[in-house]
């Protein structure tokens, strides 16, 4: 038992040293020079060699490499290129609401899941069919432009927490509860989790994405969501009229239990108005696409499953506009 843990440790930091190494790379070769953002392109040539200097930008990558590291043990993140404020004072500064939001975030998943389980027991249905839909939801493809859309450019960083949180329990929870052999390793091999991390890297850096490489990654997202919908077509293709039933059922189950769900946890945690606002949006959301990947994958009734996401968005046509109408009055 020991030696096993010993070597879970061990996996996990080598994990963790990879993903710092990655980071630190992703910040360093990315196209841009931080002292151009600071002082700008037209600044004397005397000038940005001495920020170089002090930025010990002049010295050979490794060491770079391994002042970096020096950095992160003694929880040195480095100072903002924008503000120039440290790094770890704008992480306290925001850490508490982001952390809050999380947990409330969490909060209405479980909340949504452990519902959606007595309810499957009530309807006949396998809760591994059931549950995961009505726990993730649509935060990403619909919940991000529809939190900027109703609450301003401002919501984004908040938004974009939300669908974190959700994005990272659907791979870790949502894996696991159809296949219990899952292991957590495999999160680190998901794309979502190091491009999480590589634009968190940037923004902190204060850095901007290469134009032609945003262009050529943003080209890549918008054809991979029609992907997802074609596929899911060819599944309800073939799906039949019985599928229906639960597709109705959880078109009305997943918003409702999410917004009251919401409601109740935003007022017990008793959450800034804005953050409540949104978390009521969120849980008003209708099941993500991904859940289908996954009954695909997992051969999990994918015919049930698409039904739920496919009558699910539909249905958010009524709901969402309906959680717009009490944060917005």
């Amino acid at each position: 038992m020991v030696l096993v843990l010993l070597r879970r440790l061990a996996s996990t930091a080598l994990v963790v040293l990879g993903v710092a190494v990655l980071v630190f790379l992703l910040i360093h070769f990315i196209p841009g020079d931080p002292v151009d953002v600071m002082l700008g392109e037209s600044a004397q040539p005397a000038d940005r060699a001495a920020l170089r200097q002090s930025l010990g930008l002049d010295q050979p990558i490794h060491m770079q490499l391994l002042n970096y590291f020096n950095g992160l043990i003694h929880l040195d993140l480095g100072r903002s290129l924008h503000s120039q404020r440290p790094i770890l004072d704008l992480l306290a500064e925001r850490l508490p609401a982001t952390v809050e939001l999380a947990l409330a975030a969490l909060a209405v998943m479980f909340g949504s899941g452990l519902i959606a389980w007595a309810l499957a027991r009530l309807l006949g249905e396998q809760p591994k069919t059931f549950v995961p839909p009505m726990m993730f939801v649509n935060a990403g493809n619909m919940g991000l432009p529809l939190m900027v859309l109703a609450f301003g450019e401002s919501a984004l960083p908040a938004a974009v927490v939300l669908f974190f949180v959700e994005n990272t329990l659907h791979y870790v929870l949502g894996t696991w509860l159809l296949d219990h052999h899952a292991r957590l390793w495999n999160l680190w091999r998901v794309p979502v989790i190091f491009a999480a991390l590589a634009a968190v890297a940037v923004k902190l850096a204060g850095n901007d994405v290469w134009p032609p490489l945003h262009m050529a990654i943003k080209l890549l997202g918008d054809v991979s969501i029609p992907l997802l919908l074609f596929s899911l077509g060819v599944r309800l293709a073939t799906s039949k009229l019985a599928d229906l039933r639960i597709g109705l059922i959880g078109a009305v189950a997943c918003p409702a239990m999410g917004m009251a769900l919401a409601w109740a946890i935003g007022r017990s945690l008793e959450l800034a108005p804005a953050d409540a606002d949104m978390l009521l949006v969120f849980g008003a959301l209708p099941p993500a696409v991904l859940n289908f990947v996954f009954a695909e994958r997992y051969r999990q009734e994918p015919a049930k499953v698409a039904s739920m996401v496919m009558i699910g968005n539909l249905g958010a046509l009524v709901f969402v506009p309906l959680a717009l109408m009490l944060v917005l009055k």
